[in-house]
Order: C-alpha cells, then structure tokens, then sequence
C-alpha cells in the first residue's frame, strides 16, 4: 500500500553537520515527520547536537529515532577520496542499522562520486539536496573540474539508485538538468524561512552593545574568505569617516582560521580610525541575528561563490531588508528577481567603497520594497520544503 506518497517504511535522514542551516532543515524534516505517523523515520546527526537541540522543540514520537555518531567516527585525513570513503562507510552502517527503505541526505555531494558505489546492489532509495550547482562555474572551470561535475551527474542520472535530487532555490536548473541528463530527477527545492512568532523575544541590541548611530549595516553568518568578509572590512577603512559617520558596521558570526590574521589587522587599522565596527566572534544564536535583523539597514553578503544560494536572504526578507550581492550566479539571479536588493560587478574592496560613498542609508531605505519581499518569503515556506523532501 503506497501513503502519502510512500511505498517504503522506513526512512533514514543522515547529515554530518548541525551548523547553521542544517540544524534548521532537519528540524524542518522532524517536525513534518510527526505527521506521518504510519512510516518510520530516523535521524543519524552529529553528536554536538545535543549542543543545540535547545534553539528548537523536538516532541517525542512513536515513529522517530534519533542517532548520533562521535566525530572520531570519521578518521581524520587530508586525502579527499579517503574522507569520502570513510563518510561513505559511516553511512552505509547506519542504513543496515536501521533497516531503511529511503535515505535523505541534507548534503548529497560529500558522499560522491563513491555514494553509488557503496549502494549499487542495494534496495535503498537515495534523495539529497544539491546546494553548488555546477552549471554556473562549467565556463569558468578547468578540464578536470569539468570532468568530475559532468561525471557525477551522469551517475545521478544514470544508477537507478537515485531517486530525487533537490537543487537549493534554484528554479531553472532542474529543468535544464533534466533535459541534459535525460531524467526527470532534478527537483526545484525552495529554502524556507524560519517566521516569526509569538516566543522570539527580539533583543535590545542598540542598549546592549552601545550603537548610537541610526543605521546599521550588517554582515552575519560563518565569516570566512568566501563570504567577503575581509573585502568589507578593506572597504569600511577605504571609505572617508564622514561617509559612513552614521553607520555601524556588525559583523556576526565566527571568524575563519584562514583570514583571522588579515581581519584583526584590518580591525585594527579601522578602530584607529575611529569608524563604527562590531564584531560578534562566535557561533550567533538565532535570536540574536533575528534582533540585528530588525535593526539593520542592509545585509551585507558579496560572496565570492556564485554557485549556489544563501539562507541569508531569507533572514533578510522577514525584516524586509535589502541585501548587497554580487552581480552573478545564482543569488544574483534571485536578487534580480524578486528585487532584494543592491548588486555590485565583484567583490571587490574599491567596488564597496564605492558603495558606501555614494549609496546613502537614506535612499536604501527609500527604496525598499515590502511587496517583493511578501511574495519571496511565500515561495519559501517551511512546508513547501518539508514536503518537497517528504
């Protein structure tokens, strides 16, 4: 008998992470999952869940299992075919464990090309989500990166194994996918918003961190190279004080091992020059970066990687906020669409200055629109994700 949708029973949720937007899917899919009480569901995650499990409500259910393995469960190595083994391995253990009929992946590329592999003579069916899509990096990728993308989607299309594969906010790629690849698996999954309700207590964050200044401009989420957060702070000291004197400039989120050097020295060099700049050094809670939200002007997210989308944009949109971009790939194209915001030709320290010099926070808020951003968050709801998946 086929419910809702299932002629399996057991269905098996894995993700090797619970940063950011991963806690927040799976939750998502738990919560959907009470729902559908006549199959069961398990979820294999992270064992520093139990860190963060408190951001949300997890009700018990008859139907839901919850397991966690230890990060000494994936040997440490710096050979990219060993790790992909070993997370390949880790998985199949927890299929035999519990029997599953379907397996989701909350990010299906860290188990390829080998995933097939390991489940070629296997009864499981595998959904994942896909969040870089390749089509956007093909002209500018070199033979071997071409190769390998080209490959592993022929794989896709070609094991019987998979059965859907859900492209991250990306409404034209499945299409395109589907007709190159000659299947019908690529599936459009929207990247739902978290609303608000009546037990988010939005902080004080002008009291609490002495922002004087009318407007705030705010950069948020893991600050690492890829995200434009050295760029941004290159150009606040670029930009004369008395273009930004209004300005307060929060960065959220922790800092990357790679550019913390370069971002403490340009700090530095700003604070001298006694320019508004805040900065958050940690894993942000939900709530604090909704409170930021609520207060900021614009969100600040020239990231370098084109290739796929950003849950940035939805925190942006619940407070009607524009966002600065780049002018390419994928968030581009969703800026461009629902009009969220400012694009600029690269993430560049010169092409921000000039931004901030001749961009007011006056005519960002002028120019602001409520009604893109209304039909934007309507396209990204919390069950038009979980039943996609589900």
């Amino acid at each position: 008998m086929i419910k809702n949708g299932y002629s399996n029973k057991t269905v098996l949720i894995f993700d090797l992470s619970i940063d950011g937007h991963h806690l927040e899917y799976i939750h998502h899919l738990y919560i959907e999952a009470l729902k559908k009480r006549e199959i069961n569901f398990h979820f294999v995650v992270n064992s520093n869940f139990t860190k963060v499990n408190h951001l949300f409500e997890w009700p018990k259910a008859e139907n839901i299992n919850i397991y966690f393995f230890q990060n000494t469960d994936l040997p440490e190595t710096n050979n990219a075919f060993l790790k992909c083994y070993y997370k390949n391995k880790l998985l199949k253990k927890f299929v035999k464990k519990t029997n599953a009929d379907k397996l989701i992946l909350i990010s299906l590329m860290e188990f390829m090309p080998l995933l097939p592999l390991f489940f070629i003579n296997s009864k499981v069916k595998i959904s994942g989500i896909i969040y870089l899509i390749y089509l956007y990096r093909y002209k500018f990728s070199i033979l071997f990166q071409k190769i390998s993308d080209i490959s592993k989607y022929l794989m896709f299309s070609f094991f019987s194994s998979f059965e859907k594969l859900y492209i991250l906010n990306d409404e034209v790629s499945p299409r395109i996918l589907n007709k190159k690849f000659h299947t019908s698996k690529f599936i459009f999954l929207p990247d739902p918003y978290i609303p608000l309700d009546n037990h988010v207590q939005l902080e004080p964050v002008r009291e609490q961190y002495g922002i004087k200044t009318p407007f705030i401009y705010l950069h948020f989420g893991a600050l690492e190279d890829r995200k434009g957060t050295i760029e941004i702070l290159d150009a606040i000291h670029r930009t004369p004080s008395e273009k930004i004197e209004k300005i307060t400039f929060v960065f959220l989120g922790k800092i990357g091992k790679s550019i913390k050097k370069d971002f403490m020295e340009l700090l530095n060099k700003i604070e001298s020059q006694k320019k508004n700049v805040i900065v958050k050094d940690q894993f942000c809670s939900y709530n604090l970066i909704l409170s930021f939200c609520n207060e900021s002007t614009i969100v600040l997210m020239p990231y370098k990687d084109q290739n796929q989308s950003s849950g940035v944009l939805n925190y942006a949109s619940l407070f009607g906020i524009p966002v600065l971009a780049i002018n390419n790939g994928l968030i581009c194209k969703i800026v461009k669409r629902y009009r969220l915001g400012y694009l600029i030709d690269a993430c560049k320290p010169n092409l921000l200055a000039d931004f901030f010099n001749h961009i007011s926070p006056e005519e960002i808020i002028k120019n602001s629109s409520k009604q893109n951003v209304k039909l934007f968050l309507n396209n990204h709801t919390i069950e038009k994700f979980s039943k996609t998946i589900l």
